[in-house]
């Protein structure tokens, strides 16, 4: 109960989002729910009906799907690279050639 008061409470404090664009996640890990801001979302991976967000050293399982995930944030910052992977354009640090005219993309550390 007292965990979607909480839930409630920060998703009525949330900052608004550009243009109505996800701002932060809300995700349930071993009873606990943690705030992760969009900003910190290097890229996400698709697990299956999950999507893992990678934040640094930390990821985050969501369950949702990648194709669900790809309509929330803001389309011009979280870019769909692969068919099982949304980048966060901001926190691309370069990108190096790869074999059969592919590349590999790096983001910040």
């Amino acid at each position: 109960m007292l965990g979607r008061q909480a839930a409630g409470v920060l998703q009525q404090t949330t900052p608004p989002a550009v243009a109505g664009f996800l701002a932060r996640l809300l995700i349930r890990e071993r009873g606990r729910l943690h705030v992760v801001p969009v900003d910190e979302i290097e890229w996400v991976s698709a697990a299956n009906n999950y999507v893992e967000i990678h934040t640094g050293a930390r990821s985050h399982l969501l369950r949702q799907t990648l194709r669900e995930f790809e309509t929330q944030p803001d389309p011009v910052r979280f870019q769909r690279i692969h068919r099982s992977a949304i980048v966060n354009l901001d926190q691309v640090r370069g990108l190096r050639p790869a074999r059969l005219r592919r590349c590999c993309m790096a983001v910040r550390d």
